[in-house]
């Protein structure tokens, strides 16, 4: 039944071609399609892998993207349906692909605020001064990566803060 979908006509006897008086039975065997395949467990591989081993079990692979503090960018942070259930051959199976964290906007922010920002989103800082004419000391300039982009946890981002201007000698 592996190859032949469910419904179908697996075999009959008399074979097609043989020969039988009317009034005679005829018996039908109908497929009930391949055998259901055990969901492997996807999570926390990468996308690429994840969904080559789905396919190599012969599902259809569904991606869905979704923001994730705890699995890395890039990484599957959940599927549907459920690893070590079972499920028709051919059927769709879902991964729910991590974007990483998206890096929060901390231009304008003083240095502390900023770094604690990022922290609260499991990312870490570094820190470089520049001369300003525009920005108050002691506030972020910029910042990279820039916000909206998304990054893994524990990325570091540079924060370019005043140190104010230097005064001509």
């Amino acid at each position: 039944d592996e190859e032949i979908p469910i419904g179908a006509i697996k075999s009959q006897n008399p074979r097609a071609g043989q020969q039988a008086l009317e009034g005679d039975a005829v018996t039908i065997i109908v497929s009930k399609g391949p055998s259901p395949v055990i969901v492997p467990d996807v999570r926390n591989k990468a996308e690429v892998d994840a969904g080559l081993a789905l396919k190599a079990k012969r599902f259809d692979v569904s991606l869905k993207y979704e923001e994730s503090m705890e699995v890395e960018k890039g990484k599957v942070i959940s599927q549907e349906p459920s690893a070590g259930t079972s499920a028709p051959r051919d059927s769709k199976v879902t991964i729910f692909i991590s974007l990483g964290i998206q890096v929060p906007d901390v231009t304008g922010d003083n240095e502390s605020t900023a770094k604690n920002k990022l922290s609260s989103f499991n990312l870490k800082s570094k820190v470089s001064y520049q001369e300003s004419t525009t920005v108050q000391k002691g506030k972020v300039i910029t910042q990279k990566p820039l916000s909206p982009e998304y990054v893994s946890r524990n990325t570091e981002i540079t924060l370019y803060v005043s140190n104010g201007t230097r005064i001509p000698d």
